[in-house]
């Protein structure tokens, strides 16, 4: 289950809040906007690269966490990485905008 974390922890940086769903609060909605009224995730706050890194190794060498195959821990991590400098200099050139307040687990951040 190791590219599920990756997926939640790089949706949490990435992700505009309205595309965040979680499917197991799915409750029978039949047209895209009931689904997403239903399904909307509270994201967690982002975690650096290398709290991440910390999590997944920390995760596989306790048998919490596997990969099928081992590579795929590298990959991920440097995926994460990649995407989370994109989306904080994405943040950055946005500061001081409506786009730069998110909102993780009920709480908003950023400017304005």
């Amino acid at each position: 289950r190791g590219w599920c974390r990756f997926e939640i922890r790089i949706s949490s940086v990435v992700k505009h809040k309205n595309n965040l769903w979680d499917l197991s609060r799915y409750a029978g909605a039949a047209e895209l906007y009931g689904c997403a009224r239903q399904m909307k995730a509270r994201r967690p706050p982002p975690m650096s690269p290398n709290q991440v890194a910390r999590e997944i190794r920390d995760g596989v060498s306790s048998g919490e966490l596997a990969f099928t195959a081992s590579a795929d821990m590298d990959l991920v991590l440097t995926q994460y990485c990649e995407g989370f400098e994109r989306a904080i200099s994405a943040y950055r050139e946005t500061a001081g905008t409506k786009v730069d307040r998110i909102s993780y687990g009920g709480v908003r951040v950023g400017h304005g």
